[in-house]
Formats: C-alpha cells, structure tokens, sequence
C-alpha cells in the first residue's frame, strides 16, 4: 500500500468515528423543555452511543485502522457524549424558565479535539 493510499484510508475510518460521534449526539431542538428528534435519529444515537459504550470487536477493528487508541477513542466519546448531555439538560432547562420552543443544540467538537485532551489529561495526570 503507497503512503496516500494508506494516508486515504486511515481517514475514511476516522470519518466513521467522526459520524459516529455526530449521531451519538445529534443537532436537536428543545419542545417544552425535551429534545426533539425524530425516530430515526433517535435509533441512530441510540446505536452510536451504544457502539462507544460496547466497544465490541467491530468498534476496535475501526480504532485500529483510524491509527488511533480504541480505549481513548472510547473514553473521549464518553467525555463528549456526557457533555453533550449536559448541555441539552441545561437548554432544556433554559427554554422551561423561558418558554421557549426552538433553542437549537450546537454541535459538539471532532472526535479529535476530545482524543487529544483525552491524551493530554493522561499526561498529566501520569506526571
């Protein structure tokens, strides 16, 4: 395999954890203090967080070809996936004091953000 090729390749599989991260954590709007996603989404976060959660053969097989460490990829997503959880709990929180319907949920950081501040809390706290 030639160094673009693999170059490629290692990116198209941390697409996939990039993806699955996105649906882990999916845009939504807030209803009467509740997200609101439709079923489809709401089966796909169901099965990306699961993904994360399980890591199971699959989900280490996809760390191993991104290049990247499935413990901290796993770690991250959980870091990321908790804050993401945070926040819509505080807009929901937000829109009931407020009454309002549409406060839209921002889109959390790349896998690789996470991964890294992963790795560098480790440092530190290897230190």
């Amino acid at each position: 395999m030639n160094a673009i090729a693999g170059q490629g390749e290692v990116a198209l599989w941390r697409a996939v954890i990039q993806q699955a991260l996105t649906d882990a954590m999916p845009r939504a709007r807030v209803h009467g203090g509740r997200p609101v996603l439709s079923a489809q989404r709401r089966i796909a976060m169901g099965d990306a967080r699961r993904w994360f959660a399980e890591a199971g053969r699959d989900f280490w097989t996809v760390c191993e070809s991104a290049l990247l460490e499935a413990m901290a990829v796993q770690a991250a997503a959980r870091k990321a996936i908790a804050a993401f959880d945070l926040k819509l709990s505080l807009a929901s929180s937000v829109c009931n004091s407020h009454e309002s319907d549409t406060t839209k949920i921002a889109s959390m950081p790349t896998i690789a953000s996470y991964i890294h501040s992963y790795a560098t809390e480790q440092k530190t706290l290897s230190h």
